[in-house]
């Protein structure tokens, strides 16, 4: 079995992920009661998902790496990256809930691409 080693783009990609989590469960909470309250439990049973897809996601990879040989390696680490940066500043901003949604949708859409594209491999070595 082959082991990749994680870059330290990769590295800070997670570590991002894993704040961006962080800030994402209590507005999570916050936004649900919200919208429970206006009777949208459509709307709080989508960003429940997503906060759990996000953090899926996350427990998935954590001791995984993309295969960093492949040609679009550092345009889709990028690209989760920046995806990150939206979702982070959405939550911040405590924007909207579709927002929110629309924000985590892109990057969980991101992070899947990559996935499939780039392929993943046990990491060796220290996680993070």
């Amino acid at each position: 079995m082959y082991f990749g080693t994680i870059s330290g783009q990769e590295k800070e990609f997670k570590r991002h992920l894993f704040r961006v989590l962080e800030t994402f469960q209590p507005k999570v909470s916050l936004l649900i009661g919200d919208l429970f309250a206006e009777q949208d439990r459509r709307t709080a049973f989508i960003l429940k998902s997503a906060y759990e897809n996000l953090d899926q996601l996350y427990h998935c990879l954590i001791d995984k790496c993309f295969d960093p040989q492949s040609d679009c390696y550092d345009e889709s680490i990028i690209g989760i990256r920046e995806k990150l940066g939206t979702l982070e500043s959405s939550l911040i901003a405590c924007d909207n809930a579709d927002g929110i949604i629309e924000a985590a949708s892109s990057v969980i859409y991101a992070i899947w691409h990559a996935y499939l594209e780039l392929g993943v491999k046990p990491i060796r070595g220290p996680l993070l």
